[in-house]
């Protein structure tokens, strides 16, 4: 009976043997399958071609000159001759605010400034007069001195008075809204009857008779740029048209917490006449140019975490892995500065499912 039981142990050993044998030598031809199957990839050369690089960036439209008109002065307004689109010219009266008060004390202001003058001249012609008789020793030196020192004081209060009367002007002036430089008015705040105060925004006023634009490049693309380098301008609002310009200056401190730098753009040609403030702009500007480089497309890239970059090179139907230095990269391609040969293929779609020394054929 042991000896069946036993022969049975080594049956069944042998049977469980076999069949695990038989999953593993299943299992590892299925691996051997799926290795062997290659992978389908698309593929380019490595071309010699001329490369320009290319940054592209986004801006808004401004006048050249824009700003705010404030009112510096307090009161009812009681005219008022601008309204939005109306041109005007340095200087020009947009605005006045009821200025009786202020008439008023710049009328007393030159009352004093007239009194003033007057006792200064007394006062000079005393001097005078007291000096010569100091020479025919008729007044003592005394009297001489006195009468400097009332010269001195007509003249603080002369010119004390000139100085009240400068600000009283000032004052008055401030009634007058006026335009700080030639433009179109953009938007009005006020009406007649309106109350101002010191500091409050009365219109917007935009210089029209030139446009530029601002965008903010990143502390790389910021060393590349010149002044006066060409920009190619496209406005959302106004399709099918091109404009031109250049850059005007190139910031040379970043804006604080973005590590960006401010570009202004100016624009040129009559085209500009079609511009309106607040427009938004496309801005394409080469900045710089290769010829007879080698050239991949883009779509061959592979950014590494460490900064690196490297592609899949097709090498008798195998992929390749190889670090190459890259150059400027501009509309799909991308120049290469070192890490290929001249009759490389790189693999350009497919090489998401690619590992080193994998099999491939090309579509």
């Amino acid at each position: 009976m042991k000896k069946i039981i036993v022969f049975s142990v080594i049956i069944v050993v042998v049977l469980g043997y076999f069949i695990i044998d038989r999953i593993n030598s299943k299992a590892n031809q299925n691996k051997k399958g799926a290795t062997e199957k290659s992978i389908t990839v698309q593929t380019s050369l490595l071309s010699k071609d001329r490369i320009e690089g290319l940054l592209t960036y986004t801006g808004t439209v401004e006048g050249i000159h824009e700003a705010a008109i404030i009112s510096q002065t307090a009161g009812l307004v009681e005219k008022l001759t601008m309204k939005v689109g109306s041109k005007c010219s340095q200087n020009q009266v947009l605005a006045v605010v009821n200025n009786a008060q202020q008439s008023a004390t710049v009328e007393q202001a030159k009352a004093q400034v007239l009194a003033a003058e007057n006792n200064f001249e007394k006062a000079e012609r005393d001097l005078k007069r007291v000096e010569r008789l100091h020479s025919e020793n008729v007044s003592t030196k005394d009297n001489v001195e006195l009468n400097q020192l009332n010269v001195k004081a007509a003249n603080a209060q002369l010119k004390g008075a000139q100085a009240a009367l400068k600000v009283a002007e000032k004052q008055l002036s401030d009634t007058y809204i006026k335009a700080p430089f030639s433009g179109v008015i953009s938007d009005k705040f006020i009406d007649i009857g309106a109350t101002v105060a010191p500091g409050m925004r009365l219109a917007q006023l935009i210089d029209n008779s030139k446009f530029k634009i601002k965008i903010h490049v990143s502390e790389n693309d910021a060393v590349k740029l010149t002044d006066g380098k060409k920009v190619e301008i496209t406005i959302d609002a106004l399709p099918g048209k091109n404009f031109s310009g250049t850059v005007n200056s190139v910031g040379m401190s970043s804006e604080t917490g973005l590590r960006t730098y401010p570009v202004e753009i100016y624009l040129e040609g009559k085209a500009i006449n079609e511009l309106k403030s607040g427009m938004f702009a496309r801005c394409r500007i080469i900045s710089e140019s290769k010829a007879d480089v080698d050239i991949i497309p883009e779509s061959a890239l592979i950014t590494n975490n460490d900064g690196t970059t490297t592609v899949f090179v097709f090498n008798n139907g195998k992929a390749l892995l190889r670090k190459i230095t890259i150059g400027v990269k501009s509309d799909g391609k991308v120049e290469v500065v070192s890490g290929l040969n001249p009759t490389d293929k790189v693999i350009t779609l497919g090489k998401e499912r690619l590992t080193n020394g994998i099999a491939i054929k090309e579509k």
